[in-house]
């Protein structure tokens, strides 16, 4: 995630008086050099407020941006609501298959899209498997009402085979580390699987995606060949995280509320989703996300399989979006 990283974009707390009397829409939509996540009013920072929501005297705005000298305000402009005259298409439900199973599985659970379908768990003891159900229970009481959970073996299976059988389907595999092992002795455990799912991946020309948890950062560095796979390095993140708030602790709240499961969250969204038309420039895009509760970041361009992230394009940036390219934004949902 870069705005937990130094060398790219991060989050700042600034003050900027030209702002003072704007909507959050319309600062939004002439911030410049960074993008707006929210404002801080009363000692209390907002993401994501209301677009009428209005920037008063002495608050702070929270801005993403690679230099927080750079932000400015452009001159106001009539910037046009271009959307697509297509409907969304109903999301269709994503089974997802979960490979071991440890202390995080059911935040794994509650961070899962609110179109998941049935969840398949490999790895889970007696232990695990009532807090799994009763987790599943719950989500399916609020906006994961079409999830249901199937239990598989205690054990994950490692024979490539066994798990070609047992993917059956699957839209996304999670691959979770055995904490109660040496670190590297578990990440070499899921790399070893992680080879095997790419193997069966491109053997019977399948299309799930893979987010592998490792805990060591060199782990990643061994195992990435720059395909659709995600990493999850636990230890690296935390000290991302403390680095970011040893810089500014004032932001505890945003990081906590951005890396939780309430609240506001990074998510990746179609051009469909959110109505926008496929020739757009960056400000009309801002726009376009905010009426429909998001706060555009940048985007996710996909060639060939081969995916890139442009965080904070200029204002004036005309985008060409196709069906592959995503939309990285904040929002509740």
């Amino acid at each position: 995630m870069e705005f937990l990283d130094h060398d790219g974009c991060n989050l700042y707390g600034i003050d900027l008086q030209k702002a003072e009397g704007l909507t959050f829409e319309e600062a939004s939509l002439r911030i410049s050099g960074g993008v707006l996540l929210g404002f801080c009013s009363n000692g209390k920072y907002r993401i994501n407020p209301a677009p009428g929501s209005v920037i008063e005297r002495g608050d702070k705005l929270l801005v993403f941006t690679g230099d927080p000298d750079a932000i400015s305000l452009t001159e106001e402009a009539d910037v046009m609501l271009r959307l697509s005259d297509r409907v969304p298409d109903e999301k269709t439900l994503e089974d997802i298959l979960i490979l071991g199973v440890n202390e995080e599985i059911t935040t794994v659970l509650q961070e899962l899209p609110s179109n998941t379908g049935k969840v398949r768990i490999a790895g889970a003891n007696d232990e695990y498997r009532p807090l799994i159900e009763e987790c599943v229970r719950l989500l399916q009481d609020g906006e994961h009402r079409n999830m249901s959970v199937e239990m598989l073996s205690g054990t994950v299976p490692d024979h490539p085979e066994t798990l070609a059988e047992i993917i059956r389907g699957a839209g996304h595999v999670v691959l979770l580390n055995d904490h109660e092992k040496d670190e590297d002795e578990a990440d070499t455990e899921n790399i070893m699987r992680l080879l095997n799912l790419k193997a069966i991946r491109r053997e019977k020309a399948l299309s799930f995606s893979i987010t592998t948890e490792l805990r060591r950062e060199l782990s990643q560095r061994l195992a990435d060949t720059g395909d659709n796979t995600d990493f999850v390095v636990a230890s690296n993140m935390v000290s991302l995280f403390l680095s970011q708030l040893a810089d500014s602790p004032d932001l505890e709240s945003v990081f906590r509320e951005l890396l939780s499961s309430d609240g506001n969250e990074i998510y990746l969204k179609s051009a469909e989703e959110l109505c926008l038309a496929r020739e757009i420039t960056v400000q009309e895009a801002r726009k376009a996300a905010l009426r429909k509760g998001c706060v555009l970041l940048g985007i996710m361009h996909d060639e060939n399989g081969m995916k890139s992230s442009l965080f904070d394009p200029p204002l004036d940036r005309l985008l060409s979006l196709d069906d592959k390219d995503s939309l990285i934004v904040i929002s509740k949902d």
